[in-house]
């Protein structure tokens, strides 16, 4: 059982201080569901900045603690387009190995999963690492599609990917976030300035409470449902098909594109 969580922004404005110490907050709560890795990743909407990758083998509240400063520095000086963090229970991969700790990257996809899916026979030639959830990553990229967007998306898990997930994804590429989930649980609370997604209600419980004079109060993301939201705010869903829970069992493998992002990793 991982945990996983991001924050799509919708007014692409800078963090405050506060606004940090609730992510904070948030990701350190969310360590209940696993301690033995963690990793955030910071995305700002203003051309030029990189997206920038903080990773440990320790828990999330040791992540903090080492990086508060250039974390806090990032989100408080750039245009935040999005955040996606995660909290590890290995059920695959080397845990001290950072390309297996999530955000599992792909060229221009970032990648936060909850669940275990079987990667056995999907583009095995491709595989570079341990870690299960790269087998999602393989799908997307590699599946024979032209539909784009959504439904390329959704093409490839259903015709390749088995298994359980709660999954977000972005793709620095579109600036678009991509959340979908089968039985796996993602809960949402939906701000002035964006959407936050967690495994749990109880770790926005923070959050909550600082927009409660606005009547904000979380919600539970349907099950066996994709959705995007592009850098405009519009959204797109989908009903993910049946045959995408297939069979589980789990195996082994990752590649970097290392050009395109900084990566901090303690």
């Amino acid at each position: 059982m991982c945990g996983i969580g991001c924050f799509y922004s919708l007014t692409e404005n800078s963090f405050s201080s506060d606004e940090v110490d609730i992510l904070r907050s948030i990701h350190v709560d969310l360590s209940e569901r696993g301690r033995r890795g963690a990793g955030i990743a910071l995305f700002s909407s203003s051309a030029g900045v990189k997206p920038k990758v903080f990773k440990t083998y320790h828990d999330s509240a040791t992540l903090w603690k080492d990086n508060e400063k250039a974390i806090k520095k990032f989100l408080i000086n750039n245009p935040v387009r999005c955040i996606l963090f995660h909290c590890r229970l290995p059920t695959s991969g080397s845990e001290k190995d950072p390309k297996d700790i999530h955000p599992i990257i792909y060229n221009s996809y970032f990648l936060v999963h909850n669940g275990c899916v079987n990667d056995e026979s999907v583009f095995p030639e491709r595989k570079k690492a341990g870690v299960d959830t790269e087998a999602i990553l393989r799908a997307i990229i590699y599946h024979d599609s032209t539909k784009g967007g959504i439904d390329h998306v959704e093409d490839s898990l259903s015709s390749h990917i088995s298994g359980s997930m709660a999954c977000a994804m972005f793709d620095t590429e579109k600036e678009a976030l991509y959340i979908w989930r089968d039985n796996n649980p993602i809960d949402y609370v939906k701000t002035e300035d964006g959407v936050w997604f967690t495994s749990n209600k109880d770790y926005l419980r923070h959050l909550v409470g600082e927009y409660l004079w606005s009547g904000i109060s979380p919600g539970s993301f349907p099950g066996d449902t994709i959705m995007k939201i592009d850098r405009d705010g519009k959204v797109e869903s989908r009903e993910l098909r049946e045959h995408y829970f297939r069979n589980l069992s789990r195996s082994g493998y990752y590649g970097y594109n290392y050009e395109d992002w900084e990566c901090c990793i303690y």
